[in-house]
């Protein structure tokens, strides 16, 4: 054991990424997102993950994301009402209990923006968001490798670079 109090403080995703392209070929493609925040029928700020930030956007109300999406060429739309995410990060304060294993308190955030999603937070998706394919080799592999209540973690160094090219 590295220690008794070891925490998770950041999650990178590229090394998520790297690590998934080890054991499965098939990444799903990444969609392209819209992030808008609005105030009433005005969008008050709106930018695309592959455009960067967009001017112009015309915004028909939160019932007709999929019209912003077509208008912009986004396959996600995610709607933000100006003073969501300050009350959403208040309401994940105050419930998380930050001395509960990780998987708690990522349930805990989960419920509490599954309160806002509708309210003050909305969300349009042309297809399922997939998650990436583990073959079943490598799942049954972990299982029988790990017995219950251990911990697993890996990481990949690139040489040439001298940096973690992946870790989990």
């Amino acid at each position: 054991m590295l220690a008794p109090d070891v925490r998770i403080v950041d999650i990178d995703p590229e090394h998520v990424e790297r690590a998934f392209s080890l054991i499965s070929p098939r990444m799903p493609s990444k969609p392209s997102v819209l992030v808008v925040f609005y105030e009433g029928n005005r969008v008050v700020h709106a930018v695309h993950s592959r455009r960067g930030p967009v001017a112009g956007v015309h915004f028909p109300g939160v019932s007709r994301l999929e019209q912003v999406a077509d208008a912009q060429g986004a396959d996600v739309v995610v709607c933000l009402e100006k003073n969501a995410l300050p009350g959403f990060v208040t309401d994940v304060q105050s419930k998380v209990a930050w001395d509960e294993p990780y998987l708690f308190q990522a349930l805990t955030v989960l419920e509490c923006l599954r309160s806002e999603l509708g309210r003050n937070i909305h969300f349009y998706s042309r297809s399922p968001i997939k998650m990436p394919a583990v073959s079943r080799r490598a799942a049954s592999f972990f299982v029988r490798l790990l017995p219950a209540r251990t911990l697993l973690m890996l990481v990949v160094f690139n040489a040439e670079e001298e940096e973690v090219w992946s870790s989990l």
